[in-house]
């Protein structure tokens, strides 16, 4: 098995993001890159998560900012065995990216309701930076 795609384009329509298979293997997991365009933020609807997956999301600035301004910081962590699904997540900023580890499979065996480490849709919205500055002029 080996992972999806890397980059992904945030629109207005909910897209679903493609997950590995239960029986996924690799230690070092996946890696998304989400983007929409300027003033917006990206939605993300996570629907379910396998027991041995961790799913980390970090916010960064769009991949055309040159690397001295590029900032991360986390905004979401969600271990399988830790929160339930569903969660929303809404960005500040118009670029994300998500990161999918395995943790220890043997401790962990998949169960058969579902064959993918995660169920999730993402979409372009308003980014959670401009709502606060729109509440804040009010």
């Amino acid at each position: 098995n080996s992972c999806p795609k890397f980059f992904h384009e945030a629109t207005n329509e909910d897209k679903a993001l493609p997950s590995p298979p239960t029986n996924f293997a690799y230690f070092a997991g996946c890696a998304y890159m989400l983007n929409t365009s300027e003033g917006h933020g990206i939605k993300l609807n996570l629907k379910s998560l396998a027991y041995k997956a961790k799913f980390i999301i970090y916010e960064t600035e769009n991949y055309h900012v040159p690397p001295a301004d590029h900032t991360t910081s986390p905004l979401f962590e969600s271990a399988g065995l830790m929160e339930a699904a569903p969660k929303e997540i809404i960005s500040r900023t118009n670029s994300i990216l998500i990161q999918i580890k395995i943790m220890q499979p043997d401790l962990f065996p998949a169960t058969a309701h579902s064959k993918f480490l995660f169920e999730a849709q993402f979409s372009r919205t308003d980014s959670r930076k401009f709502q606060f500055y729109r509440t804040q002029m009010k």
